[in-house]
């Protein structure tokens, strides 16, 4: 009964107030980490340093507003390449409780292609402490960060057409690109092949793979638990993780080849 009153209060203020991010425009916005559910890791100061532009989405799973503007960004996405050209496009579900499966919701209520869609991550593996990080009190809250890490626009709002994201943007900065059918670092990571064991674990995990030289673990904030690298090139490491906390995490591995993340559970 008290979830249902907290979503209710929260639905009335998403219907209600207008979004806006505590961090001005012109001020420096803090590095936040968003794990997508295929388990990539995308950071924003990686995105700046690389000299993108990077929009995100904060909403909530359970906002109607939200649900009628992701399509709007989800097109935007796709016009300008599917984050394979010099515009990032990130989803934050901010509800603290939400799940993989509440977010699976909102992209079928929303009439987003789970598979196809711009990354999203959701509440209980990060995104409630990226949502406080930017001061997110109403939904949706949609921002523009440019590759200086400062804010150029924090509340990209209303949102009509795609055209109202574009005009957001500093002359001559957008160009349409067709998405690739498969990214790059998917070629490059099919040929990685990394094996966990087990899988859930509850006191040691395996990692078998070729040549692996760093092997990092982060928790469902972002934050690297474990740390292995600069090893000589092995082909298996186990870990104590007995001292880790039950939760879902993320394994970086790096060899010759490049690198790859994989999610395992600790019981």
């Amino acid at each position: 009964m008290k979830k249902l009153f907290t979503s209710l209060l929260l639905i009335g203020l998403c219907a209600s107030s207008f979004g806006q991010s505590t961090i001005a425009n012109g001020a420096t916005c803090p590095n936040i980490t968003i794990t997508d559910t295929k388990g990539n890791v995308h950071k924003l100061y990686d995105y700046c340093n690389a000299g993108k532009y990077v929009v995100i989405d904060f909403f909530a799973y359970w906002c109607g507003p939200c649900m009628a503007t992701a399509p709007k960004i989800d097109q935007f996405y796709k016009k300008y390449g599917c984050n394979s050209g010099n515009v990032i496009v990130l989803g934050n579900e901010c509800d603290a409780a939400g799940t993989l499966s509440d977010l699976h919701g909102f992209d079928a209520s929303a009439g987003l292609d789970t598979s196809n869609s711009y990354p999203s991550t959701y509440g209980i593996i990060g995104g409630a402490t990226n949502g406080t990080a930017y001061g997110i009190t109403a939904y949706p809250t949609i921002i523009l960060v440019g590759p200086d890490k400062k804010m150029i626009d924090n509340d990209v709002w209303p949102i009509s057409t795609i055209a109202d994201i574009e005009n957001k943007f500093p002359g001559g900065v957008l160009t349409p690109k067709a998405c690739a059918p498969t990214f790059i670092s998917e070629i490059e990571n099919s040929a990685i092949h990394i094996q966990l064991s087990p899988n859930p674990a509850s006191d040691k995990l395996i990692i078998k793979g070729e040549d692996m030289t760093d092997v990092v673990i982060f928790n469902q904030v972002g934050s690297k638990v474990i740390s292995l690298n600069n090893m000589k090139p092995v082909n298996q490491k186990e870990l104590d993780i007995q001292s880790l906390p039950q939760g879902m995490y993320l394994v970086e591995v790096k060899t010759a080849r490049g690198s790859v993340t994989h999610k395992f559970t600790k019981e």
